[in-house]
């Protein structure tokens, strides 16, 4: 554990950083078993008659180039974020294993196996989208090999329509279904990684407030953009000292008239657990009859703390069905540090208070001395 944390702290990984999987980096680890691979089937199969030496010798200077800059570029944490340097690996990659295919001289090689290394970098860096445009590239550049592989063979096997349909059409298959499960696997990935940034733009947003007037509707539409909800609302308890003289709900609403008895009923599961409340499909929930009219499909309901005491109730709702099922976790964060700042408010309108205090002490003794 001590040897990760160094390593982690050495390479300034970031948690769900594309191109690690924890602390390995095994982007970097494909990436350099490929090429290891392209050398051993060179170094030890026949090569076919119309591959040059020095064809031989710039695949192998192109090889060492991309594992040094890699390796290189994976201990920098400014080089890893770089979307060009990124860019320049899929093109990089996909140029070097399609030479490396051509030149093994075997249509069905399995070195189309190794595409599933841009396509993997496409997917972790760009997300789904953009795969697909690398996509097409992929199969742009494998048709061209497989087109110049059967002219080349064509002495022994005549080249045919129906034999290059038998071994484009299948991989074509196989790479789009790995960019679908891959895309899907770390679509959740990605939403963490980009609740996590929302979250430290909340932090530095309010870092210096203590106009509590300034911080509630950040607060509010902080969490409505972490979760994709269609509606936030913020409440505060009447016994909570801080904001007697402030609104009690943000933003002003009708929402209390409007799903009181919801409300009422959330209220209490929250104040006899202290957890939140979550509810993934209000239609097939106990609560539907509360909030049938309402087009609520999901929501979460969580305390707010502050001061060791619960100081208010966050709601956010949604129209689709299981929107909170991944966001307990960042929201209790959100709230916390929220809660944070209703302590930090306290201790300065404290502060404020006393200030006050001894400026009128001071004028009423000058006052009493004169």
């Amino acid at each position: 554990m001590l040897f990760r944390s160094k390593w982690v702290k050495r390479l300034g990984i970031q948690p769900n950083e594309p191109g690690f999987i924890a602390a390995i980096p095994h982007l970097l680890c494909l990436r350099l078993l490929v090429l290891v691979a392209i050398c051993l089937r060179f170094s030890l199969l026949p090569e076919p008659l119309y591959f040059p030496s020095s064809a031989r010798i710039v695949l192998e200077l192109g090889i060492i180039i991309l594992a040094v800059l890699a390796a290189y570029e994976t201990l920098r944490p400014a080089l890893r974020e770089s979307t060009t340097r990124q860019h320049f690996y899929l093109i990089f990659d996909t140029c070097l294993i399609s030479a490396s295919y051509f030149f093994t001289g075997v249509p069905q090689s399995d070195f189309f196996l190794f595409y599933s290394l841009p396509i993997f970098t496409a997917v972790e860096y760009f997300g789904g989208r953009f795969a697909i445009k690398v996509f097409a590239g992929i199969s742009i550049a494998f048709a061209t090999v497989l087109v110049g592989l059967l002219h080349s063979l064509a002495s022994q096997t005549p080249p045919s329509a129906i034999r290059f349909l038998m071994l484009f059409v299948p991989r074509e298959v196989f790479f789009l279904s790995l960019i679908l499960l891959w895309a899907y696997l770390f679509k959740s990935r990605r939403q963490r990684e980009v609740q996590m940034r929302q979250l430290m733009d909340f932090k530095v947003d309010i870092d210096t407030l203590e106009d509590v007037a300034l911080i509630l509707p950040r607060f509010v539409r902080a969490a409505a953009s972490i979760t994709a909800s269609d509606g936030s609302y913020l409440w505060f308890s009447p016994s909570y000292a801080l904001l007697s003289q402030t609104r009690l709900s943000y933003p002003p609403t009708s929402l209390f008239e409007k799903y009181s008895p919801l409300i009422h009923i959330l209220e209490q599961r929250v104040n006899a657990t202290g957890a939140p409340v979550q509810v993934q499909d209000l239609d097939s929930h106990s609560l539907s009859t509360l909030a049938a009219f309402s087009g609520i499909r999901s929501l979460i309901f969580l305390p707010i703390s502050a001061e060791g005491q619960l100081a208010g109730y966050l709601l956010l709702t949604s129209a689709r069905i299981d929107n909170y099922r991944t966001s307990a976790q960042i929201l209790e964060a959100l709230a916390s540090q929220f809660g944070s700042v209703l302590d930090r408010c306290r201790l300065a309108n404290t502060r404020e208070k006393l200030l006050r205090a001894f400026v009128e002490i001071g004028t009423a003794v000058t006052a009493s001395t004169l």
